[in-house]
């Protein structure tokens, strides 16, 4: 069997320079990279366990722990209102408006969207709301203010409605009133987030408007003038001083009062466009008098009179705006009574002499009456 002499030297050939000088190389790298995993294994392992930390965390941290601060920073917030409005519009339909705020950690800055704030009583079971509001987008950053600006919207609820206005004008000092949004959303850097906004908004009360005051009362001057063909013009007229301790400018419209003397109906009053600002404020009223009443009455108008002033009594009626009954104020006005006084020379100008039956003229003190410049 013949062989190939060149075969067998190719075969027994002896391996190059070059390739001893790559595999030594190879060798030797393997070597340092075994030895620098050997010296810096701790290092390696602890990287290793923070990247799986980091992978459990993350997520854990972005879907739990920030909605939980934002969800806790909502539920501990008191939610002051510091200002806002308050006007009937008409039977069904009134203008709110209120500005509050709301703190975040310090050097937090959290996006709320635009939502629909929902306001109820917080006494009443099942807590319908009686009016829905739409909140603008937000940005919130330390102590932050939430404008919800004032806005026409339909009552939900007239008896609530009614409720919460009767529970805001007799508070002595602070009132709540419950607001809560359904699906709001607040967002923190590119992330969003669900929170559950269910809270008692807090603002003072008016007081029962306590400290009112009938400053002056007198016949107006124009009724005198023109006479007996003016019997519908009011024949009264005066200023009275009302107090607002509330934080709410309060529109109310055309104010109708009972006027009563000796527990007798003698007339009604009138304010205009009534508006009460924060603070005290002074108001002009107008009056018919029901001369008929008196004069069947004198006796009882008359019991009243103290150092020659008749003293009366006003008492909230009805508030209409444009011409209609704001059924939802009347449980607020029929609790506002003031008391006041007519000096008996303006009662004088007003009642007609000519219609005192006898028996009523002995009631009257003629002393007094030479005194009246009528």
């Amino acid at each position: 069997m013949s062989s190939d002499p060149g075969h067998k030297e190719l075969q027994s050939a002896p391996p190059s320079h070059e390739a001893e000088a790559v595999v030594v190389h190879r060798a030797r790298r393997g070597e340092k990279v075994l030895s620098h995993l050997r010296e810096y294994r701790g290092w390696y392992i602890g990287a290793c366990a923070f990247a799986i930390f980091l992978i459990i965390f993350l997520p854990i941290f972005f879907l739990v722990a920030i909605p939980a601060i934002i969800q806790h920073t909502i539920d501990q917030a008191t939610l002051p209102i510091s200002n806002g409005t308050l006007a009937p519009l008409n039977a069904s339909a009134v203008r709110l408006g209120f500005t509050t705020e709301l703190s975040t950690p310090s050097g937090t800055t959290v996006y709320l969207e635009p939502f629909t704030l929902d306001l109820y009583n917080p006494d009443t079971n099942g807590h319908p709301a009686f009016a829905s509001l739409a909140v603008p987008g937000h940005r919130l950053s330390g102590r932050s203010a939430i404008e919800v600006p004032a806005q026409d919207v339909q009552v939900r609820d007239t008896a609530e409605l009614s409720m919460f206005l009767a529970r805001a004008f007799a508070a002595p000092e602070v009132t709540s009133v419950g607001a809560r949004a359904e699906g709001a959303v607040a967002r923190l850097a590119a992330s969003r987030y669900s929170v559950r906004l269910d809270k008692q908004v807090t603002l003072a009360g008016l007081r029962g408007l306590e400290g009112v005051r009938i400053m002056e009362t007198a016949a107006r001057e124009d009724y005198i003038e023109e006479g007996e063909e003016e019997k519908e013009k009011a024949d009264l007229g005066g200023s009275l001083e009302v107090p607002n301790s509330s934080p709410l400018t309060v529109r109310l419209g055309n104010v109708t009062y009972s006027v009563l003397a000796g527990g007798v109906q003698i007339g009604q009053a009138l304010t205009r466009d009534l508006e009460l600002q924060p603070g005290n404020q002074t108001l002009e009223f107008e009056a018919v008098t029901d001369a008929d009443s008196v004069i069947a009455h004198l006796e009882e108008v008359l019991g009243e009179m103290e150092d020659g002033v008749i003293g009366f009594t006003v008492v909230g009626e009805r508030a209409t705006v444009n011409g209609e009954h704001i059924p939802y104020l009347d449980a607020v006005l029929t609790n506002v009574t003031v008391a006041g006084g007519l000096p008996f020379c303006e009662a004088m100008k007003i009642i007609p002499m000519e219609k005192l039956p006898l028996t009523a003229i002995s009631l009257i003190d003629f002393d007094l009456l030479m005194e009246c410049d009528i």
